[in-house]
């Protein structure tokens, strides 16, 4: 499992997410990246997590889960 936060208007909530349910890694767009967003994520369930860690961090956690 892997940490990621998600910015609300009352601060940030935690997900714990396994990485075999990420379908995919977006770097956000600078309109994003400006409210704190820096990652979109789909999972494959159809979610879509709007994280605040960077794709390079995202991708780093997901193979560190994966070793």
């Amino acid at each position: 499992m892997i940490a990621l936060h998600s910015k609300t208007s009352s601060g940030y909530v935690k997900h714990a997410v396994h990485p075999d349910a990420i379908a995919k890694v977006t770097q956000a767009s600078t309109s994003s990246q400006w409210h704190g967003i820096r990652a979109i994520i789909k999972l494959f369930d159809g979610s879509t997590l709007e994280v605040s860690e960077s794709l390079e961090e995202v991708l780093a956690l997901i193979e560190k889960a994966k070793q």
